[in-house]
């Protein structure tokens, strides 16, 4: 028996940090070694329950074995533990959107009217930023369907014309009318908004194994903040 085998059966204890397990299991899941990746995020999980990574990271291993319900729901329990631990971030907050609504995302809008429309293999997805736990979604338009404009990046949907993120490009906006710098490190997998003065604000840590593209941008009005990625949306409003 190997020693993969040894670690995935043994039952003595694992010298391993919950940062090792993690690093083990991207690993496997780059090489599509799925059940491996499975077994190093929940080791990793073991040693911390309240692992928002981790979660994260066996929700795509998930969904690559093709148990989508299962992965869903550990997005929103990933999503849950992070907007928990950024409730002190400086003059920003995070909107509680609830997940299960979409498998995987292509693109997202700029709220218009305080909505946001994120586009799917399945449809349109509305939220409604003021009642964000309301999510209407239209399985009409894949992808957008013929309502997408692909060469301004525009949507027209429900008598509203959003401005769209996507794989396939857009244009954020990286400065606030206060003077706020948005920084969105995508090989890093950091989020940070700074003040004028270059103080940060709020530093957001994120994990996406996609590697395939992802955004952040401010609203037009400033006062929210998106970040995009396949299997994941964060919105953070502002509080000052």
């Amino acid at each position: 028996m190997t020693n993969e085998n040894n670690e995935m059966t043994s039952p003595r204890k694992s010298d391993k940090t919950k940062l090792q397990w993690i690093d083990k299991g991207q690993v496997h899941y780059k090489a599509k070694q799925y059940e491996e990746a499975l077994h190093a995020f929940e080791q990793a999980l073991q040693l911390d329950p309240k692992f928002a990574l981790a979660f994260h990271l066996k929700a795509l291993v998930l969904f690559g074995l093709n148990r989508i319900i299962e992965g869903r729901n550990l997005i929103e329990q990933a999503s849950k533990i992070r907007a928990e631990e950024l409730q002190t971030a400086s003059g920003w907050e995070p909107i509680d959107i609830p997940g299960g609504f979409f498998e995987r995302l292509s693109g997202f809008s700029l709220p218009v009217d305080y909505q946001v429309v994120l586009i799917s293999s399945e449809g349109l997805h509305t939220l409604d930023l003021s009642h964000s736990e309301d999510v209407h979604s239209d399985n009409e338009y894949p992808e957008g369907g013929d309502l997408y404009d692909w060469e301004h990046h525009v949507l027209h949907y429900n008598g509203r014309q959003f401005q769209i993120l996507r794989v396939h490009g857009g244009h954020p906006v990286l400065k606030s009318e206060y003077g706020e710098q948005l920084l969105f490190d995508f090989q890093s997998k950091v989020l940070i908004i700074e003040d004028r003065d270059r103080n940060v604000q709020l530093k957001y840590q994120f994990e996406d194994l996609s590697w395939q593209w992802g955004y952040a941008s401010f609203s037009n009005d400033s006062n929210f903040v998106l970040l995009g990625l396949p299997y994941f949306i964060a919105i953070f409003r502002r509080t000052l």
